[in-house]
């Protein structure tokens, strides 16, 4: 399938898994300038690098928009690696593989991320559901 063949592209050539990110420090706050302001569209986007969730609405957390960039495309770094960086796992982004620009989150009714490929903006059936446990 084009989801499996595309995540196991990922996988066998990069080592990437998919992992939960650690939660963004807090933005400064300051006092906001006064005038108008008008929201035009609201995205969140669950995994990093990936397309974007069109919403009305979405709660705001410390953090940043609720389920906003929670998910990221990492490579696992061997020990080596490792011990010379400080961290267990590098983020894979768009820019470097552009191949995530082509996976579109949404959520399972049982609240689990979906990832489908959207093929030339015609969406497929291709798709994987990841459970909490495989995170």
């Amino acid at each position: 399938t084009l989801v499996a063949s595309t995540i196991t592209l990922l996988v066998l050539l990069l080592g990437v898994v998919l992992q939960r990110q650690r939660p963004r420090p807090s933005r400064p706050s300051g006092p906001l300038k006064r005038g108008a302001v008008r929201v035009v569209a609201l995205w969140k986007y669950p995994v990093k690098g990936c397309k974007g969730i069109p919403c009305e609405a979405f709660k705001v957390q410390e953090s940043g928009a609720e389920l906003d960039r929670e998910w990221a495309v990492v490579r696992i770094l061997n020990e080596k690696s490792a011990r010379e960086t400080g961290d267990t796992a590098q983020l894979i982004t768009a820019r470097q593989h552009p191949l995530l620009l082509g996976l579109q989150p949404s959520f399972s009714p049982a609240g689990n991320l979906v990832l489908t490929v959207v093929d030339k903006g015609i969406v497929t059936d291709e798709r994987i559901e990841i459970h909490p446990k495989d995170a």
